[in-house]
C-alpha cells in the first residue's frame, strides 16, 4: 500500500531564495521571504541558521515575526543554531510570509552605530524548510505538486523531430 503522505526537505538555495549566505547589515536590518503552503500541506518547519558576531552588544537583539505577527524574539546570547518556526496553511493562502528584524548594536551611540560596516546578520544558505503532505487529491493539486515531479520528467527526456524528406531525425 502506498502512502498518503509525504516528507520533503528543501534548502534555501535549493529554495533560489538565495544562492549564498545572506548577509543583511545595519542597525535595524529586515528581511522578508515567503514559503509555499499549497493545498496539500499538513504542516511544515522553517529552520533559520543565523549568525551575528559576538563582539554586538549584548542587548543586541532578533525578532521572527511570520505574516507581520510577531513569533519569537532573542536576544544576542540566546539565538540557538537553528531557529525553528512551524509553517500552517491559511485559509485561501498560498504563501506564508517570515520577517527577520534585528536591533543591532555595537556602542552606546545610536548615531555612530548607523554609520557602521561592522553592524550585521547572516542568514546561512544551508537554513531549511521541511515539509509534510499528502499526496494530490485532485488535478490541480498534482499540477502544482511540491516535487514538480512532472516538470522534471518534461526537461528528462528528448524531443526528436523527423525530417521527412532526408527520413532522419533531428533533435
Amino acid at each position: 500500500m502506498l502512502s498518503k503522505e509525504r516528507m520533503l526537505v528543501l534548502t534555501f538555495e535549493q529554495m533560489n531564495l538565495f544562492s549564498e549566505d545572506l548577509v543583511i547589515k545595519g542597525v535595524n536590518p529586515k528581511y522578508d521571504f515567503y514559503i509555499p503552503t499549497l493545498p496539500q500541506l499538513i504542516e511544515g518547519q522553517v529552520h533559520l541558521r543565523l549568525y551575528l558576531p559576538e563582539y554586538l552588544r549584548k542587548d543586541s537583539s532578533v525578532m521572527i515575526l511570520v505574516d507581520d505577527v510577531p513569533y519569537v524574539s532573542y536576544s544576542l546570547m540566546s539565538v540557538p543554531a537553528d531557529v525553528v518556526i512551524p509553517v500552517r496553511r491559511n485559509k485561501n493562502r498560498d504563501f506564508v510570509k517570515i520577517s527577520i528584524i534585528g536591533n543591532l548594536r555595537i556602542s552606546g551611540n545610536i548615531c555612530e552605530d548607523a554609520f557602521s560596516d561592522r553592524i550585521y546578520m547572516v542568514v546561512r544558505k544551508d537554513s531549511y524548510v521541511s515539509f509534510y503532505y499528502q499526496n494530490y487529491r485532485n488535478i490541480r493539486e498534482f499540477l502544482r505538486d511540491y516535487d514538480n515531479t512532472l516538470y522534471r520528467l518534461t526537461l528528462s527526456f528528448a524531443l526528436y523531430i523527423p525530417d521527412v524528406q532526408t527520413k532522419s531525425y533531428t533533435l
